[in-house]
């Protein structure tokens, strides 16, 4: 059995991708060809990226031997493989 802890409304534009960043952030794909950064605890849009060329259908962590934590991102179709860097999600 579980419990459901929040909803979180990202506004109808159609999500593809899902990435926990860490215990109080969720890293959204969306077809509106960003990538939001949500507040686990209030639902917040904290920080959109935007940057592809399509939809991002596919967010995910890493950690990099040099920069540390960051996301990966991937658009729809031809669109490129975008790796964010932690300097640039912290701003």
């Amino acid at each position: 059995e579980c419990i459901l802890l929040n909803k979180i409304l990202v506004y109808d534009q159609g999500i593809n991708g899902l990435c926990l960043w860490d215990e109080n952030h969720l890293f959204v794909g969306c077809n509106d060809k960003s990538i939001k950064l949500v507040k686990l605890d209030s639902g917040n849009i904290i920080k959109i990226f935007f940057g592809h060329q399509a939809r991002v259908h596919c967010v995910k962590t890493i950690d990099h031997e040099t920069h540390g934590k960051c996301l990966v991102s991937k658009g729809w179709g031809k669109d490129v493989i975008k790796l964010w860097v932690n300097n640039e999600i912290n701003k």
